[in-house]
């Protein structure tokens, strides 16, 4: 076994994080929750320490798989080697709540309804083996659509025949 040179493990990184499988694109609430580990690391906050270990013990994970790896986990949905991060990474959503105004409570809305529609239209076909130019989400999205619209479309026949 050796490591991935440095140019490789940079773009296989970006691709991991943003890419057609990109861990943070099919989990929008995890900006919040990063911006929250950063923001309490920064001021020394209640949980200082233990976001210490999570941001210490998630980079070392993720720069393993960065250096050792060429595959993203399989076809799954998203990089399913970050999964068992995210309580740990999720329990820094809390910052964000401290100040919670109206435009905060409306991004966390649209980010969690994202959230919602990602995990929904992932559960459809979370194996769907789709090129590196098309998103598997947008692959989904679009069966999704056709069906639902043939769906109506019986519907609507449906209720006009009768």
């Amino acid at each position: 076994m050796r490591a991935n040179d440095a140019g490789f493990a940079l773009r296989y990184a970006l691709l991991m994080f943003v890419g057609p499988r990109g861990f943070l694109l099919y989990n929008p609430l995890l900006a919040i929750a990063l911006w929250g580990l950063v923001l309490t690391i920064r001021q020394k906050g209640t949980f200082y320490y233990e976001g210490i270990l999570v941001a210490l013990g998630c980079s070392l994970i993720v720069l393993y798989y960065f250096l050792t790896t060429t595959n993203f986990g399989g076809w799954a949905y998203s990089i399913r080697w970050f999964v068992p991060m995210l309580p740990l990474l999720f329990f820094f959503l809390y910052p964000y709540f401290e100040s919670y105004s109206p435009g905060r409570a409306r991004v966390f809305r649209l980010l969690f309804c994202v959230s919602v529609v990602i995990a929904i239209v992932g559960a459809i076909n979370p194996w769907s083996h789709t090129t590196l130019s098309d998103v598997p989400f947008i692959a989904n999205l679009r069966w999704l659509s056709a069906k639902l619209a043939l769906l109506t479309h019986v519907l609507t026949d449906d209720v006009k025949w009768r």
